[in-house]
């Protein structure tokens, strides 16, 4: 299965592509640990007797979910943006509209 890579101007400019090294360490992060407790376990499986340490993941794994938090909030406002956009126009068509029409029955009522 291809990945769709876009181009590189939409890349430049794309959240995920200026944000990918820190993501790419964070997510390592969690699983170099994660893999490290997982050969933990397979090791007791063998030996039971033998005393087992884990390695604490909840520091990168809470630094990974709020590195995606604030990436989510500025996709948020950057979605809201796009659904707004059209509402600073909105008026600024009414008032041309208005002046126009001001203009042309002047024109009418002469």
């Amino acid at each position: 299965m291809k990945c769709y890579i876009p181009p590189k101007k939409i890349r430049n400019k794309s959240i995920y592509f200026r944000k990918k090294s820190d993501f790419g360490n964070l997510y390592n992060a969690v699983i170099n640990c994660l893999k490290n407790n997982k050969t933990e376990i397979e090791d007791k499986i063998k030996s039971p007797s033998c005393k087992t340490s884990f390695d604490d993941s909840s520091s990168s794994i809470k630094s990974f979910n709020g590195f995606i938090y604030k990436i989510n909030q500025q996709i948020a406002e950057y979605n809201k943006k796009i659904y707004n956009k059209h509402k600073p126009f909105k008026g600024t068509k009414n008032l041309f509209w208005e002046y126009n029409a001001l203009g042309y029955d002047e024109y009418l009522i002469i």
